[in-house]
Parts: structure tokens; C-alpha cells; sequence
């Protein structure tokens, strides 16, 4: 994302910690139907649970605009990428676990993943009512986040050629059993909220306040430590006075 842009998201998300392990040799095609005129650039982004990833698991996310191929990424080892999601990046065992095997294929995870994403600047503004579409591919069984409360679908084929996604958004398929959790962003200057990387006014006067507090508050106890230490001083020397 760029900073400064406000922001639209649609899609599924990943609220629930819900995996469900895609099989190798399979394409999932993930379609979305946005209501806002997307220009400048789409960052599409897919989450993934590294729980047991075998080692060089390659993948491939793909982006279809109206039925046209419009960008891919490919990651050559997933066991690799340094891609963070929300639980922070896989690494010295920070690695999700399974929480609970609902199926074979699905269980609920901790919160470590990986975010396979993927960045296009637009030549040209995608009209609203378009339908952007997500296909997601890797070359061995993985742990894919998945949002069952939604009323959208994946569907899915068996690919025939590693990373080598169709140039035409497929037709038919089957339905997929779970709805995999894909979402896109896309600046829009009516987007809710404020832009992205700008705190809006109220939170800059909100932290100013903090941040005052926390000084008053220190000079307060400096002052007050200041004043203890020099009537002790006084106290001793008016005792020493006593005594003499």
C-alpha cells in the first residue's frame, strides 16, 4: 500500500484461525465482486498457516479482472518467504500450531501465518459492479485460511502445469468445500477512515495529550524527589547542629 491512500478492502476475511489444507495439483479461483471504481493500483493478498509446510513448497497467486489474467506472483519456497501475517513472521518456533482438528482438511490455528501478497499498478480505473477473482496454486498440500461465514465461494480444477495460471478467468469447476479467505485493496478517496500511514486530527491531539501528561508527570516526581532529598539533607544537618 502506498501511504497517505485512502483505502477500500473487499472480500473474506480470516477471522476465525480456520485452515483447511489444499491438495497439491489443485487451482482455487476465489471471485469477488467490488462496488467502488478501483484505480491507481490492487493489492491482493491470500493467508496461509506454515503448520508442517514441507520444505520447497512453491505457490502461485494470480489476479483476474472481468475474466482477464491481469498479474501473478510466484514464490519459490513458501518455507522461506518473509512475508509476516498477523501472529508476526514464522521463525525461531514461532510457528502456529493446531488448536483444534475439526476434519482431516480443517482445523483452527494459532495465530502465526504468512501473507501471500500480491501488488499491480493499474494502467487504466476498474469500473464498479467489476469482478476481480483470486486463483491461488502450490506444489504441495497447504494450510490455507479459510471464511465459512461468508456468503461468497471457491471453486476449484486440477491444474494440468505447475505456475502456468489460464491467460481467461476458467469457466465451471467444482465448488470448493470451503471459501478460501482472499480480499483486496484498492485506494478510493471515499473510503471510510483515515488515510492510511496519517493519524487522523483526533488522534494526534489524543497521543499530544498522552504525551504531555507523561511529562508533567515526570518533571512532578523529579521535583518531588528534588525537594525529599534536600529536607533530608536539611533534617541532617539541623541534627547535627543539635548535637553540637
Amino acid at each position: 500500500m502506498h501511504w497517505g491512500d485512502c483505502v477500500y478492502t473487499w472480500g473474506y476475511q480470516d477471522r476465525d484461525n480456520l485452515g483447511w489444507l489444499l491438495p497439491a495439483n489443485t487451482t482455487t479461483y476465489t471471485p469477488l465482486q467490488t462496488n467502488i471504481t478501483a484505480s491507481s493500483w490492487m493489492d491482493a493478498e491470500l493467508t496461509i498457516f506454515p503448520f508442517k509446510a514441507e520444505p520447497l513448497t512453491s505457490a502461485v497467486l494470480g489476479l483476474y479482472v472481468n475474466g482477464g489474467l491481469l498479474a501473478t506472483v510466484s514464490v519459490g519456497n513458501l518455507s522461506q518467504s518473509t512475508v509476516g501475517g498477523y501472529g508476526g513472521y514464522c521463525g525461531s518456533g514461532a510457528c502456529p500450531r493446531m488448536l483444534d482438528s475439526i476434519s482431516p482438511d480443517l482445523a483452527t490455528f494459532s495465530d502465526w501465518t504468512w501473507q501471500l501478497n500480491l501488488y499491480h499498478s493499474l494502467s487504466h480505473s476498474i469500473p464498479s459492479g467489476s469482478t476481480v477473482a483470486l486463483a491461488f496454486e502450490a506444489s504441495k498440500p497447504v494450510w490455507v485460511a479459510v471464511d465459512n461465514k461468508s456468503s461468497g465461494f471457491t471453486f476449484e480444477e486440477t491444474y494440468s502445469s505447475f505456475s502456468s495460471l489460464p491467460p481467461t478467468f476458467p469457466q465451471g469447476g467444482a465448488q470448493s468445500p470451503h471459501t478460501i479467505a482472499a480480499w483486496v485493496y484498492s485506494p478510493n478517496p471515499q473510503a471510510p477512515g483515515e488515510p492510511v500511514g496519517f493519524p487522523s486530527t483526533q488522534g494526534l491531539y489524543s497521543s499530544s495529550l498522552i504525551s504531555l501528561f507523561i511529562v508533567v508527570a515526570v518533571v512532578v516526581a523529579v521535583v518531588v524527589a528534588v525537594f525529599l532529598v534536600a529536607r533530608r539533607r536539611g533534617d541532617g544537618a539541623r541534627a547535627n547542629s543539635s548535637v553540637s
